[in-house]
């Protein structure tokens, strides 16, 4: 309406200067108002040769200063999210000790409900939304009941909108990350390259849709950024 109104009013416009640029810095506002939904961000390191972790074990992959940089996004971002498996064998805290700022809600996939409450995710004061289909599990203000899996994610972007969450990064395993990926729920990928090989373990998840957005070399790891080009 602007546009409209100094051109009525005889003010040459020229329109669509930067226009790219300019909806990336806007990408969170803009993914809400015209996609209904959190801007996605998926966030995991992968080794040389293609694996994220060893299986069913904690791996470390990339150096203290890319785990310092993570904390610095989550503290950018309103929500993150981990699935059961991730819970269980990392037991992370999802915060954001290591730099300023308000750690995000945090989100933890179970359908199960078997995350127990000695779980990091429940130790502070940090909010936590469990996202489950068990009938085990109470209702309550941090649970979401969904009844099928195969809707989780769709309700569970429904519920971020209603608690104002306008960004959510997802730091799960394969399982998860590949989840949101099937079903076109992302964004931005930001994947870590370790200077170190596994030989077997977890597969990283396979981006589709991705187009190469940037890189940077962070100490000795690689950072790279994809967008999806196919966004819903």
């Amino acid at each position: 309406k602007s546009i409209k109104r100094l051109k009525e009013a005889g003010v040459e416009v020229l329109s669509g200067v930067l226009e790219n640029e300019g909806r990336f810095g806007l990408r969170r506002f803009l993914t809400v108002m015209e996609k209904k939904r959190p801007y996605i961000i998926l966030k995991y390191a992968r080794s040389r040769d293609g694996f994220i972790s060893k299986r069913d074990e904690q791996t470390w992959l990339t150096g203290p200063f890319v785990k310092r940089l993570v904390h610095k996004w989550r503290a950018e971002e309103s929500a993150i999210l981990v699935g059961r498996k991730t819970a269980q064998v990392d037991n992370p805290e999802l915060t954001t000790r290591l730099f300023p700022g308000k750690s995000p809600l945090r989100v933890l996939l179970d359908s199960r409900g078997v995350v127990q409450g000695e779980q990091k995710l429940w130790g502070d004061t940090s909010s936590t939304l469990l996202v489950t289909s068990s009938k085990r599990v109470a209702d309550g203000s941090s649970v979401l009941h969904v009844p099928e899996k195969r809707d989780f994610l769709p309700r569970l972007m429904e519920e971020l909108l209603r608690l104002k969450c306008n960004s959510l990064i997802v730091e799960g395993g394969a399982i998860t990350l590949q989840s949101f990926i099937d079903a076109g729920l992302w964004d931005e990928a930001r994947v870590f390259t370790a200077p170190i090989s596994l030989g077997a373990g977890v597969r990283m998840p396979l981006l589709k849709n991705a187009s190469f957005y940037s890189e940077e070399i962070l100490d000795k790891d690689h950072l790279r950024i994809f967008i999806n080009n196919n966004q819903s």
